[in-house]
């Protein structure tokens, strides 16, 4: 009788075809887990170091803990998963980290270029507009900057273009559906930071408004998760670092904006 033929992973045994995971993971005292991965593998854990130790000296300022506290757990999530043999395979769609500093320096030099590009077209097309996390005013001003512009690109990047990605990735097998599923789950997340205060709008008018607002950002949030993907896992590119800057980017144009903004109507408050 001829051998059952088994999928990839898999080979037959007992009649059936049954995972195949291997416990040895090194051989001739190298590892099989391609570099970037590795890479980003440490660089998770080191992140998560610096934001547990940001943890440790507020533990008088609750804000501070929700914000950090959600960016630790997404990030031990994160970890744990590319730890994982059993996902190995599907991380390796979005490329890690490499360490080949032309590869980075290329990277870079895209994302400035998605930047302003994507920016354009969000202030160009009517309607759409980029948003960034609404944080409580107990936080300081510069502990913000810090977590909009640095923090939640670093592990949001991570979290979704690389663990949920690789999630969808390896139930449905396919590239474009794993982005269309990691892009909604992207902007569904951000849905709730800009919805907040919703209930606070006086009337009728400004309540639609609100809503339209809510669902203009959840477009502009799929439309960036779904390029920067896009992008990322692309033969022959497959680099994290891609995310992190296009991330870095619109969040910080963004944010400044805000701030200036709000500067400029409060001189002109306070003068009228």
């Amino acid at each position: 009788m001829a051998k059952t033929k088994c999928a990839e992973g898999y080979k037959y045994q007992d009649g059936k075809c049954v995972r195949y995971v291997t416990k040895v993971r090194y051989k001739s005292g190298k590892s099989k887990v391609p570099l970037p991965i590795r890479i980003a593998k440490y660089f998770i854990l080191g992140l998560l170091i610096v934001l547990s130790f940001l943890f440790a000296i507020n533990l008088g300022n609750k804000d501070v803990l929700w914000s950090l506290g959600f960016n630790i757990v997404i990030l031990l999530i994160s970890y744990l998963v590319y730890n994982s043999v059993d996902f190995e395979k599907e991380l390796e769609q979005s490329g890690g980290i490499p360490k080949d500093l032309n590869t980075n320096l290329k990277s870079v030099l895209y994302g400035v270029i998605a930047i302003f590009s994507f920016w354009l077209i969000t202030a160009l097309v009517p309607g759409l507009s980029l948003g960034y996390p609404l944080l409580p005013a107990s936080i300081s001003t510069g502990f913000k900057w810090f977590l909009i512009n640095i923090v939640s690109p670093l592990s949001e990047s991570i979290f979704f273009l690389g663990v949920v990605y690789a999630f969808f990735f390896k139930v449905f097998k396919n590239r474009w559906t794993a982005l269309t599923f990691s892009s909604f789950s992207f902007a569904s997340f951000h849905l709730g930071a800009y919805i907040l205060g919703f209930y606070a709008y006086p009337d009728f008018v400004l309540a639609f408004s609100a809503v339209w607002a809510n669902i203009a950002s959840f477009i502009v949030a799929f439309a960036f998760n779904f390029i920067a993907g896009a992008i990322i896992t692309r033969k022959g590119v497959r680099n994290m670092v891609f995310g992190f800057v296009f991330h870095f980017g619109l969040n910080f144009i963004n944010y400044t904006f805000s701030i200036v903004t709000f500067s400029i109507a409060h001189v002109v408050l306070t003068l009228i």
